[in-house]
């Protein structure tokens, strides 16, 4: 079986809802997901407490078969054109990694990076050459080095404008990181998605599995629909189930590593959107044995 699961979208204030915060309406919030039978989870505004209240959340909802599925630094950028930037960026993800470890939070995710001076996933000239690459494997290994020991693994996501922008890349990265303890993939579907690959990205999933399948940790739920309108042509993440991604076929493939992968339904604005995309992923759960 595999671990899902995502956050309350649209919430608003917890005010509201008769709590001083969401901290405080964090039972409130167990209770929910719970209904949704969830077994991964995201408090609203759990990223803005404090060390103690992360470590007391990840606690409370343990007694509830709930984990967090990650802490995203994905502000970070590894391969920040300014040295000193980039070196100020490593130094936050480590400080990252010792949060992670200090509140039970077993991954800390991250992109590549880019050469982009303000957006560590916007695309720059240099973002995919070979001291670019130089520069990741550096800082990757730094990021590692801190890991060792704590329970805590380094995992990077796949993004289309980065240097991670295939299976192979990813594999690319996990050799020459060569930290297989402290390294591990977010199998971010989407994010590898083109114009050419999205009306079957099936393959895809054929060659993430081949190629780097034994570090994968986690998934990030998504879909993806191509728009083909002028002025310019693009591919727009959409709610699952109102794309071409074919959830039977990915999560029967994750369901073959053999491991509770928490598989996190993200990027979503309002309750109505996550209880149709839940409504998708669990109806292809449960065809494939994944619940």
């Amino acid at each position: 079986t595999m671990r899902f699961g995502g956050n309350l979208p649209g919430l608003g204030p917890a005010e509201q809802y008769g709590f001083a915060d969401w901290f405080d309406g964090l039972d409130f919030q167990i209770a929910w997901a719970k209904r949704f039978d969830w077994r991964c989870f995201q408090p609203t505004d759990f990223r803005e407490w404090s060390v103690e209240q992360q470590r007391e959340a990840v606690a409370r909802m343990a007694k509830s078969d709930l984990m967090l599925p990650g802490l995203g630094a994905y502000r970070f950028n590894l391969i920040h054109p300014d040295l000193a930037t980039r070196a100020e960026h490593v130094k936050q993800i480590c400080q990252w990694v010792e949060r992670a470890a200090n509140a039970g939070i077993e991954t800390v995710e991250i992109v590549s990076g880019t050469r982009h001076p303000t957006i560590s996933y916007g695309y720059a000239p240099g973002s995919k050459d070979q001291q670019a690459w130089a520069d990741f494997v550096k800082g990757a290994r730094e990021v590692c080095k801190v890991c060792r020991g704590t329970g805590v693994r380094l995992v990077l996501e796949p993004g289309m404008s980065t240097m991670l922008d295939s299976p192979a890349a990813l594999r690319k990265a996990i050799e020459l990181v060569d930290r297989p303890d402290e390294l591990g993939i977010n199998f971010d579907l989407v994010n590898l998605a083109t114009m050419e690959n999205c009306f079957d990205m099936n393959p895809v999933v054929d060659d993430v599995l081949k190629l780097v399948g034994d570090q994968i940790v986690m998934a990030h739920l998504k879909d993806v629909l191509y728009d083909p309108k002028p002025p310019c042509t693009r591919l727009w993440e959409v709610v699952p189930g109102d794309g071409t991604v074919d959830f039977k076929y990915w999560l029967k493939r994750l369901v073959e590593l053999g491991r509770d992968v928490p598989a996190f339904i993200e990027h979503l604005t309002d309750m109505s959107q996550m209880v149709a995309a839940w409504r998708t992923v669990r109806v292809a759960a449960e065809a494939v044995g994944a619940l």
